[in-house]
C-alpha cells in the first residue's frame, strides 16, 4: 500500500505554502513534497519574475507528473 493510501496518512495542499503534504493521523508528523500542483505553482512565480526555465538536479528521479508541470 502506497503512503498516500494509507489510513494511517492523510494527504492535502497547502494553499498558503504552495506545497503538497502527508500528514500522519492523530500526530504532528507532516512530509512535505513537490507534486504537479505545486511544481506549476512554482513555474508562475518564476515567471513573473521573468525566468523562462528552470533546472532540475535530478532529472531521472523526477515524477512524470512534475515534469509535465513544469514544461
Amino acid at each position: 500500500m502506497a503512503l498516500a493510501e494509507s489510513k494511517e496518512w492523510q494527504s492535502g495542499y497547502s494553499e498558503r505554502y504552495g506545497c503538497a503534504y502527508l500528514e500522519k493521523t492523530g500526530s504532528n508528523e507532516a512530509i512535505w513534497y513537490l507534486d504537479g500542483r505545486a511544481a506549476a505553482d512554482r513555474m508562475r512565480m518564476l515567471q513573473m519574475f521573468g525566468a523562462s526555465g528552470v533546472c532540475l538536479e535530478a532529472p531521472a528521479a523526477a515524477s512524470e507528473e512534475l515534469l509535465a508541470a513544469i514544461q
